[in-house]
């Protein structure tokens, strides 16, 4: 997903007045944050075993 949202970035940044690349890149900043903290974070602290190895993922919550 994130590559879909990066090759986005250089389409708006190729096609677009600058000031709404910068707001787009932004919103787009924030978007992959909020998937990442909401959605992936709390999947791989259940299974850490999914995280892809190149995140080098390292839980923070201690188990029960």
């Amino acid at each position: 997903m994130s590559g879909a949202i990066n090759d986005a970035i250089i389409l708006v940044q190729d096609r677009c007045p600058d000031d709404e690349f910068k707001e787009f890149r932004l919103a787009m900043g924030t978007l992959l944050d909020r998937l990442y903290v909401l959605g992936l974070e709390p999947l791989y602290e259940e299974h850490p075993d999914i995280a892809p190895p190149e995140l080098e993922f390292k839980p923070r919550r201690k188990k029960r």
